[in-house]
């Protein structure tokens, strides 16, 4: 599963991040949740959720009995969260090609026109990807949303500069929705 939120400012944005690892430390861990890792957009005002579900119905059983506690607590110190891009995600292929730990994970959401369609683009960006194997990736996860619609491209990367570079040779890269995020807190179950 992953979403956004947009919090505003780097003030926000740190607020929530501590407070959103304070409520988590605190609660029982969910039922068929594997691991749940938060990060913080360059941007200053964005927050990236990621977490691994053993099914889609962990998570929403997570929703009906726990789930509004700790979203509470986070609402009552941070007003006004917006959240957005709630999506379920089945990974369909993955990439290793480093071991460093990464200094910054990329996200790109890209339409696709059905569940065929979303593997077929999957296979394409994946083979694109492994061939180049660019300096710096460390991995790649290329998620299909549950309804096929969507892509979620899950990069992992030794720092901006590595990313910088291999973006630069790529045409028309100012319409795609990518978006940078620093790693903050990463918590895994029992």
């Amino acid at each position: 599963m992953s979403s956004e939120w947009t919090v505003h400012s780097p003030q926000r944005q740190r607020k929530a991040l501590d407070l959103q690892a304070e409520v988590w430390g605190e609660a029982d861990w969910p039922e068929g949740l594997h691991s749940y890792t938060f990060y913080a957009g360059t941007d200053g005002s964005t927050i990236l959720h990621y977490s691994q579900w053993r099914d889609d119905q962990a998570y929403r059983d997570f929703v009906e009995s726990g789930r509004k506690p700790r979203m509470e607590r986070v609402d009552a110190a941070v007003p006004g969260i917006e959240r957005h891009d709630l999506a379920f995600y089945r990974l369909h292929r993955s990439l290793t090609i480093g071991s460093d730990e990464p200094g910054i994970v990329v996200t790109e959401f890209v339409a696709a026109g059905g569940p065929d369609d979303a593997r077929r683009r999957v296979g394409t960006m994946a083979d694109a990807r492994e061939k180049a194997r660019p300096s710096g990736l460390l991995t790649a996860g290329f998620h299909v949303s549950s309804d096929g619609s969507r892509i979620l491209d899950y990069s992992e990367w030794t720092d901006d500069a590595a990313f910088e570079a291999y973006l630069a040779p790529q045409q028309d890269t100012g319409s795609r929705r990518i978006k940078r995020f620093r790693p903050y807190r990463s918590l895994r179950g029992a």
